[in-house]
């Protein structure tokens, strides 16, 4: 029922500039002009506009093991298309969707931070960043509800903010051979946006924990594990009516195993699971095995989604509304690969 055609000419230049001893200034500019034909239900809506990038950092070394780094960049882009991960389009469970109005150009504009901390001595790491983006036009609203399913809505809306905040922070444990951390984050999004023809503010919220860890053992297997919780509540109040929107807990983790049993055979095995609530847990299970015959021929085996691949109910907004959407995790499949070096 929809198609789009696009065509862009752009031309890109790089600046990088030291400016003291510990601090350095890039600049990048991506300019140039795009043509779009969205064709909905038959009849085609054609525009053209100039497409730019305009970036700048400013890069600081605090110190031999402290960085500080800080960036603020403009864009005026192309809409992108809404999705459902590619492996599901194959299984015909979804689409691309493009939205029902006139192509619009997408305006960002957006100031960054980050922050680096190691101490080798002591074997950790320390990680602080953030961000604040504007935008307005076509700006892509996207929900990550597994890592198995990903599903994005491009609307056209007014301008929307967007704050962001990650933390990480990571240790090596010199007897185990072992890397271990916690990472977290916290999002805050609102955007004005039309409810059934009705103006209403839209705001969704996702904060999120992950603990991982990674062995480094000079023997034939590797183990590696993590465990994430998140907190994810979207509510949306027309300026009329009543307000409607959930909240949820999501909670994933993996448990991944690698073996090399020679110079020529390694395979792994990984355990994807999801607690969908408090008695039902689902399995994904990933195959990974490779043999190299000579320095010119590889040959791979892939097994994925080897378990528990079933439908899925969740609840996610959809293109103005909130609504239940019965969607599937990817589907198994089996794949061989022959590699050629030459």
């Amino acid at each position: 029922n929809s198609d789009m055609n696009m065509c862009r000419v752009e031309a890109f230049a790089t600046l990088e500039r030291r400016l003291s001893e510990k601090t350095g200034m890039s600049a990048s500019l991506q300019a140039g002009y795009g043509t779009m034909t969205h064709i909905l239900d038959g009849r085609a809506n054609a525009t053209a506009f100039p497409l730019h990038s305009l970036s700048v950092s400013l890069n600081r070394r605090m110190s031999l093991l402290r960085f500080l780094n800080i960036e603020l960049s403009t864009s005026g882009l192309m809409q992108s298309a809404g999705f459902f991960h590619p492996s599901a389009l194959l299984t015909g469970e979804a689409t691309v969707r493009w939205p029902a109005v006139a192509p619009t150009p997408m305006r960002r504009h957006s100031i960054r931070f980050r922050y680096l901390s190691n101490s080798l001595s002591k074997g950790r790491e320390f990680m602080f960043g953030g961000s604040f983006v504007r935008s307005d036009g076509a700006y892509s609203l996207s929900y990550e509800r597994t890592p198995s399913l990903l599903i994005a809505f491009p609307l056209a809306m007014p301008a929307s903010n967007l704050i962001d905040l990650q933390v990480r922070f990571q240790k090596y444990v010199v007897g185990l051979k072992t890397k271990t951390g916690v990472s977290g984050g916290a999002m805050l999004m609102q955007e004005r946006l039309l409810y059934n023809s009705t103006p209403g503010l839209h705001r969704t919220t996702q904060m999120h924990a992950r603990w991982h860890a990674v062995t480094a053992f000079q023997g034939k297997a590797d183990f590696e594990a993590s465990l994430m919780a998140a907190w994810i509540a979207d509510r949306l109040a027309p300026q009329t009516g009543f307000a409607s929107g959930f909240a949820q807990w999501n909670f994933q983790g993996h448990l991944k195993c690698r073996i090399r049993w020679s110079d020529k055979i390694f395979s792994a095995v990984m355990d994807r699971f999801y607690l969908l609530d408090r008695t039902r847990v689902m399995h994904a299970i990933d195959m990974h095995a490779s043999f190299t015959a000579t320095p010119r021929w590889r040959f791979t085996l892939i097994g994925h989604n080897l378990l528990d691949v079933k439908r899925l109910a969740q609840r996610m907004p959809g293109l103005g509304s909130l609504s239940e959407r019965n969607t599937a995790l990817v589907g198994r499949y089996v794949q061989l690969r022959v590699a050629l070096d030459f």
